[in-house]
């Protein structure tokens, strides 16, 4: 029998050492009923076909035809129903995506609501056997466990009191390579907005439960800070005393440094307010499932998932995804896999011989957490001294041996929620639990912790070479940690060396990478990026920000490129007009940074300063992405008309020094028709001219111009 499903946000350090590890398992005496269930109907197994898709306006309704009749009962005479994506697509979108696709199978699946835990657990019974049903599975409740200027960033006392995770991964020369600027999926339970070391960019932003906000401020003590904290290992704000005009750079240096310099999260909180059971707030698989689906769609190129289903006896099992590939989980897997994402999963806190799903599935890096000083019979692997329920220390597992990694998670420094603490049992919070490092910063313990650290990793990876498979970054990872040539279930691959794995994404190829072309004909908007995921997401018609997403499809422009035909999970061609730098070292004059190429965005129905002007009333989805490689003048869009910072696309030489040879002016116009900016290439200034691009020219700096291959400098 399903005793319910046992959900852990896991939240809890290293040095590269030998890794004298044991596997310890323990059990979980806790189990939590379910009033949920998760089911993908057979549309095509029956009559009912064609009323299949309104299973949730059928359930709603008092007065049912024959025919909707006999499809309630079978499904159990639920009480309630809603679609387990809730961001429903368009019929043209959906076609696009592919009947057999994970992504279009995830749009039919429902979240039947049981009036008891019993009568869900019969329905469950039943539904297993209805042929009827492609799969059916618990949607159960889950728990939280838990060289910039930086102040804390440098070594100094404690290790509570400095990043030195940053340290042991030896991310102070991996920065000298490359920053970070990729689009990383947070799938949490949200972030403090106001943090002044979190860059929130709320265009980037899904609430699982609706919500209009991305922040935790809402949610119960046992929730909030946990998807600050993890944000902040990932992306917390940089100060750099030697990054030169154009990057984002606080003006003085404060609090912490994350992984991954400039990289954008998107924020999807997972949580939602009301347990149908206890009333309290919860994690429940939906919200898991939905918001990994939302930041795969909206074009994230590595997703941290500080999460997991128990594997412990007590709780559901993992999901088996060969014997049952319809299952949710499963699906959103695939679907991420699809469009090649690169996920970074968490182990689990329960010291266990089984890590937990979907950190157990190969299609992620698991990751397991170790401290910074070996005190115990495992070595440097975390292990609490005074375990408590669901916070005993790192699970291990036979994964560990094929796909995993350790990374620092114990007592871990990041930003947290302001004066509060959210998990004082496990030494999170705010109010120093033996750090000194001020408000607004503090230490949590747990894989949760670990988990962002490879996000962080695998983010500056992608940014330096974005056409890298998600194969390929997972293998580089895995072969840079410190006992790669002799893994094992503990300690998996050991712990990444951040230099050796963004020197060998660097290396498979030269800095260079396409910028990728589109128009979108329903948005009236050209729109560029580095990023296939962006790409896809564009084609698809699920680029945020939109109006509608079924008038946000792009149409690829340009040339085609080498080392990428299709956009990933689609069947449209990859086109660029140019090629830019992936880094900030400037080839021709290194004295000189090249110049990042900032990327911003405005939609109908944003907020317009007083005196912006808009064509919302002519074209009501129209979008709007401006580029500059000035970040005062990013700064000025965003504060007199109405634009936000999506995040850096890459890096071009700087306007005002020597051109580079084979180089061409980068253009940046403006059509007041459409109100939409444009950049190209120099050589295609009169084509562009014609289509009405003729107000404000300006160049940016120099590109090279796409001809369908690489460009060498």
């Amino acid at each position: 029998m399903w005793r319910g499903l046992k959900c852990l946000l896991v939240g809890a350090i290293l040095l590269g050492a030998p890794w004298q590890v044991w596997a310890a398992g323990t059990e979980r005496d806790e189990v939590r009923e379910f009033t949920q269930l998760l089911v993908l109907y057979d549309y095509g197994a029956t009559e009912d076909a064609a009323i299949a898709e309104s299973i949730v306006e059928i359930v709603a309704r008092v007065e049912r035809t024959p025919a909707e009749t006999r499809l309630f009962e079978r499904l159990q005479r639920p009480s309630g129903a809603s679609f387990l994506i809730p961001t429903r697509h368009p019929a043209d979108l959906r076609e696009r995506l592919g009947a057999e696709s994970a992504a279009e199978y995830l749009q039919r699946y429902v979240v039947l609501d049981f009036d008891s835990a019993e009568a869900a657990r019969t329905a469950l019974v039943a539904l297993k056997q209805d042929r009827n049903v492609k799969s059916v599975s618990p949607n159960g409740a889950g728990d939280f466990s838990v060289s910039p200027s930086d102040p804390l960033f440098a070594t100094a006392g404690s290790p509570m009191d400095y990043q030195w995770g940053l340290h042991a991964l030896g991310m102070q020369y991996a920065w000298d390579l490359a920053r970070g600027h990729a689009y990383v999926g947070h799938v949490d339970s949200g972030i403090q907005i106001n943090h002044p070391d979190l860059n929130y960019r709320p265009q980037f932003f899904y609430a699982y439960d609706g919500a209009i906000s991305a922040d935790e401020l809402a949610y119960a003590s046992t929730f909030r800070g946990h998807g600050t904290h993890t944000a902040g290992i990932i992306a917390a704000s940089t100060s750099n005393p030697v990054s030169q005009y154009g990057h984002p750079n606080p003006p003085a240096p404060i609090g912490v440094s994350g992984m991954c310099w400039h990289c954008s999260l998107l924020v999807a909180r997972a949580t939602v307010p009301v347990d149908p059971l206890s009333g309290a707030p919860f994690l429940p698989i939906s919200g898991m499932i939905a918001s990994t689906y939302w930041a795969v769609d909206s074009g994230a190129q590595v997703i941290n998932l500080s999460l997991g289903l128990d594997p412990s006896p007590s709780g559901p099992g993992i999901p088996d995804c060969i014997g049952d590939p319809y299952n949710s989980f499963c699906l959103v897997l695939a679907h991420a896999a699809a469009r090649q994402v690169v996920i970074s999963a968490a182990a689990g806190n329960n010291m266990l011989s089984e890590i937990q799903f979907p950190a157990s599935d190969s299609r992620t890096i698991a990751v397991g957490a170790v401290q910074s000083v070996a005190t115990n019979l495992r070595g440097f692997l975390w292990t609490e001294e005074n375990p408590l329920e669901g916070f005993r220390g790192s699970n291990t597992g036979i994964a560990m041996q094929y796909w995993g990694v350790v990374a620092p998670g114990r007592d871990v420094l990041s930003t947290v929620y302001t004066t509060f603490d959210w998990n004082p049992l496990t030494r999170c919070g705010d109010n120093g639990f033996g750090s000194n490092a001020g408000i607004g910063y503090g230490i949590c313990t747990g894989t949760s912790m670990a988990a962002p650290f490879v996000s962080g990793l695998a983010g500056i990876m992608r940014s330096a070479n974005p056409l890298l498979s998600a194969d390929e970054i997972r293998a580089l990872i895995l072969l840079s940690s410190s006992q790669a040539s002799a893994p094992d279930q503990w300690a998996g691959y050991g712990m990444p060396n951040g230099y050796i794995a963004v020197w060998a994404a660097l290396n498979t190829a030269n800095r260079l990478t396409p910028l990728f072309a589109f128009w979108g004909p329903y948005t009236r908007n050209y729109f560029y990026t580095t990023a296939p995921q962006m790409g896809s997401a564009a084609v698809i018609g699920t680029l945020p920000p939109y109006v509608s997403s079924g008038f946000n499809g792009y149409n690829p422009v340009g040339t085609s490129v080498p080392g990428i035909s299709l956009f990933p999970g689609t069947t449209r061609p990859a086109l660029a007009e140019s090629w830019i730098f992936t880094t900030h070292t400037n080839p021709s004059n290194p004295s000189v940074e090249l110049r990042p190429l900032l990327r911003l965005s405005f939609k109908c129905g944003d907020y317009l300063p007083p005196g912006a002007t808009s064509v919302c009333a002519s074209y009501p989805y129209h979008v709007d992405h401006f580029y500059s490689t000035d970040y005062n003048e990013a700064q000025t869009y965003v504060s007199t008309a109405g634009y936000k910072i999506d995040g850096i696309e890459g890096y071009v030489y700087p306007y005002g020094y020597a051109q580079p040879a084979n180089t061409e002016p980068l253009i940046r116009a403006y059509n007041p028709a459409v109100d939409d900016h444009a950049i190209f290439p120099q050589s295609l200034q009169a084509s562009m001219a014609s289509q009405g691009y003729t107000v404000n020219v300006i160049t940016l700096g120099y590109v090279y111009r796409n001809n369908g291959y690489r460009p060498t400098y």
